[in-house]
């Protein structure tokens, strides 16, 4: 039997970070036939850049929703590894505006 989604709920939240400087969006889930869940969490990440910063999704697997703690965690190796990427390469504009925003909370990473 192929596993299809029965629901799907979207949870809106909204959640400034500042420290981080990363704003947690919202939370969705897919529930499927086979009782499984999915959840998918987008993180704005460089939101002092209004539209030039990014959504970063986050999925996890499981019964449970994730915590908050376990997204500002996943979104801190994610920024952690995007600092690491632009120190070792040739930056575009944006990329320089990114950078300039990691370097403000690389402290906090």
């Amino acid at each position: 039997m192929e596993n299809k989604m029965i629901k799907q709920e979207v949870e809106r939240i909204f959640k400034p970070i500042k420290d981080l400087d990363i704003e947690i969006r919202t939370i969705e889930k897919q529930t499927f036939n086979d009782n499984s869940n999915y959840f998918y969490v987008e993180v704005g990440i460089f939101e002092s850049l209004g539209e030039q910063g990014d959504i970063y999704t986050i999925d996890y697997g499981g019964k449970h929703k994730p915590t908050e703690k376990q997204i500002i965690e996943h979104t801190k190796e994610h920024l952690k590894e995007c600092l690491k990427d632009l120190k070792s390469s040739c930056m575009s504009a944006r990329e320089e505006t990114h950078f300039k925003a990691l370097n403000k909370i690389k402290d906090k990473l």
